[in-house]
């Protein structure tokens, strides 16, 4: 209990702190991200004139990313903190902004930056239950394992350093031009790969596919999850199996936060391949970055078909 509140002590002190030094130009803006997607793309556009990391690793849920003291004590200190938004870091990142006690970057103040901001959402719920699993009311938040949301990520990060550094606007959008211009002609290569993908049916773990899917005109025939956030079981399975037989499925997309054991079984039954794909920059070795992470993914399932 007294190391508790030593702890909670601690972090007031810092966010104080934190609160109290207010950005002047003097040194590199302190960002801090939810997931490393963001400090990969905000490293891009910000370049020498932000300091950035991110809370998450990229092997971890982006649902439940453990809260730890250090994590708050990084927040206390941040001039900006880039999240997804649509309620996709809801189980943790509130709990460490509250905890931080740093006004900046409170949800609707100047230094929180909503990467996701002004998406159309696949998924949205038509009824919302808890007999329905972990929903999320404003759609699917797996926005950043579907290719088209490079641009979003981008141009919503530039706005928000524009924002907090306005003599720095004009840098942030030279580098916002030429990390677009990078997409353009990453986004042909991708379009060209994946004219192979479209109707390929899959399954995942968990429905966090649903933009890389839609981006691909790949189908979803089902997810070893019943429900989303629902350990499966073993009727469940059984279904599951039944159907990827009966409609062909051959891939099974396994996240890297879960284990291959389950995908492996129902692989093993119904002849299908189990493709490790990463939702977040890092979640395999290759995804250095947002591009590679993209490039990786897709190299994965074309390797996987042949």
């Amino acid at each position: 209990m007294i190391r508790v509140q030593f702890i909670h002590a601690l972090i007031a002190v810092l966010a104080f702190a934190a609160a109290a030094r207010v950005w002047a130009g003097d040194r590199p803006l302190v960002v801090v991200t939810s997931i490393p997607d963001f400090a990969d793309i905000a490293h891009e556009i910000g370049g020498a004139h932000i300091t950035v990391e991110s809370l998450a690793k990229g092997t971890e849920d982006p649902h439940g990313v453990p809260v730890r003291p250090s994590l708050a004590v990084r927040l206390a200190h941040a001039d900006a903190l880039i999240e997804m938004g649509l309620e996709m870091e809801h189980a943790w990142l509130p709990a460490l902004v509250d905890a931080a006690n740093n006004p900046k970057i409170k949800a609707g103040h100047e230094g929180d930056i909503v990467a996701s901001e002004g998406i159309v959402p696949l998924d949205v719920p038509i009824v919302v239950s808890r007999t329905e699993g972990e929903q999320h009311p404003e759609g699917n938040p797996h926005f950043n394992v579907g290719p088209a949301s490079g641009r979003i990520f981008a141009t919503n990060i530039c706005s928000g350093l524009s924002r907090l550094a306005p003599e720095y606007k004009e840098d942030f959008s030279k580098n916002l031009k030429r990390y677009v211009d990078m997409l353009s002609k990453k986004e042909s290569e991708w379009h060209a790969a994946g004219v192979k993908l479209k109707g390929i049916k899959f399954v995942s773990y968990h429905p966090d596919m649903a933009y890389l899917a839609d981006y691909f005109s790949m189908e979803q025939a089902g997810t070893l999850e019943p429900k989303p956030g629902i350990p499966p079981s073993a009727s469940h399975t059984a279904s599951l199996i039944q159907t990827m037989k009966s409609q062909g499925v051959k891939l099974i997309l396994r996240e890297p936060q879960y284990s291959d054991r389950l995908a492996n079984e129902v692989a093993a039954q119904t002849g299908a391949k189990v493709v490790k794909i990463a939702i977040m920059v890092n979640g395999v070795s290759e995804a250095k970055t947002w591009i590679a992470m993209i490039d990786t993914n897709i190299k994965a399932l074309l390797e996987a078909l042949k």
